[in-house]
């Protein structure tokens, strides 16, 4: 879902974009139906991804990954992966918005329109044009205003929900010099070793935060039942 996160950069603390491209949880509870569901990509307990929903994210990154990688040949087993890709992240979206509104965390609309009015790509000379945005949303994603804003809002939902779960995660300064201590017997020479013990740490909580997102993931993956309806490998 990279076209979106282009659109979310006025928004995200720099360590989230981490978070969003590392987020990988093997979800177990997968079911496979062979009923008609040929509008419907994925169910997320009683909601649901459609199947046009997922084609467009699909369309997206295959267009963004063949412009960043002309030469990559979309082989068969090439796009099954990149589907998938997309169906888990659509769905660990559809996770994170289901528990965000289990907390009471609700996104109005006056902050959908504040995003939406402040990406560069709807303004020229510092205004919003809205003939540019409901032209963008016709001829490059072939949606209407209203669906748009829509996953607009689940976005906003997911990063603040994630904000929230990160600012919960520190490290304590105990943990910093332990981090600091073992880290700089391998160092030869270091200009400026505060410098140094920040960004180390900066590392760290990082990787603390990922490892706890990814728990409470797999947590909620476990809480309702989540139907996918891809044929072929693309959601295994």
């Amino acid at each position: 879902m990279r076209w979106i996160r282009n659109y979310k950069e006025p928004l995200l603390i720099g360590i989230l974009i981490m978070f969003f491209l590392s987020i990988f949880v093997g979800f177990g509870s997968y079911f496979f139906v062979n009923s008609d569901t040929r509008d419907l990509a994925a169910k997320v307990g009683a909601s649901k991804i459609k199947n046009s929903v997922f084609q467009r994210y699909l369309n997206q990154t295959v267009g963004s990954i063949k412009a960043q990688q002309p030469n990559l040949e979309i082989t068969p087993e090439v796009e099954n992966q990149i589907k998938s890709s997309v169906l888990r992240d659509l769905i660990i979206r559809e996770l994170i918005n289901q528990e965000a509104k289990n907390w009471g965390m609700k996104v109005s609309p006056q902050e959908v329109s504040l995003f939406i009015s402040s990406q560069e790509a709807f303004r020229r000379e510092g205004k919003f044009i809205p003939q540019l945005y409901y032209q963008y949303l016709a001829r490059n994603l072939g949606v209407a205003p209203k669906e748009f804003e829509g996953e607009t809002a689940k976005d906003i939902s997911g990063i603040k929900f994630k904000t929230f779960l990160m600012s919960t995660v520190v490290t304590t300064p105990q943990e910093a010099d332990w981090i600091y201590s073992i880290e700089r017997s391998t160092w030869t020479h270091v200009k400026d070793p505060e410098k140094e013990k920040q960004t180390l740490v900066a590392q760290a909580q990082s990787a603390k935060s990922m490892g706890f997102l990814n728990q409470i993931l797999f947590q909620l993956s476990q809480k309702g039942r989540i139907q996918t309806y891809l044929k072929g490998d693309a959601a295994q």
